[in-house]
């Protein structure tokens, strides 16, 4: 955090409408100071994507392009389990990259759905379950 953000929160200069957000997928490197009281006032624990969530990034990121149509969403969806939003993406670019070559009339929506999902299945998410348990210990213990 920058100086200046410091002395928001120290309450040194009191300013209106001010809204510090952080992120991080390291709770458990937390400085203790940062978890005290009226510094960040509420705590957010952010699940991986469950299917439904996984299903609308898959068909928001996919929508409009070009055969992306003929693929079996939940299929993806279902092979794409502990997957956060950056691997979807970044497999949504592979997906395009594929869907770019059936359009070629080289295979059908079950070829292409094939292509994705072996895809998928030869990169796990990068979220292990013990680092879900993890977090899932942390969220309780720091939970106000």
């Amino acid at each position: 955090m920058s100086l200046q953000i410091w002395r928001l929160q120290d309450g040194k200069d009191a300013l209106n409408g001010v809204v510090v957000i952080s992120a991080t997928y390291r709770p458990d490197q937390f400085d203790a100071a940062l978890l005290r009281s009226g510094r960040f006032d509420r705590l957010i624990y952010v699940l991986l994507p469950d299917d439904e969530s996984r299903l609308s990034q898959w068909r928001m990121h996919l929508l409009g392009k070009p055969g992306a149509e003929s693929l079996d969403y939940d299929e993806i969806t279902a092979a794409s389990v502990g997957y956060i939003g950056a691997e979807i993406q970044y497999f949504v670019n592979k997906v395009v990259e594929s869907l770019r070559a059936a359009m070629s009339g080289k295979s059908g929506k079950s070829s292409q759905t094939q292509d994705v999902l072996a895809a998928i299945l030869t990169t796990p998410g990068q979220i292990t379950s013990e680092q879900v348990a993890n977090y899932d210990a942390i969220a309780i213990r720091l939970r106000r």
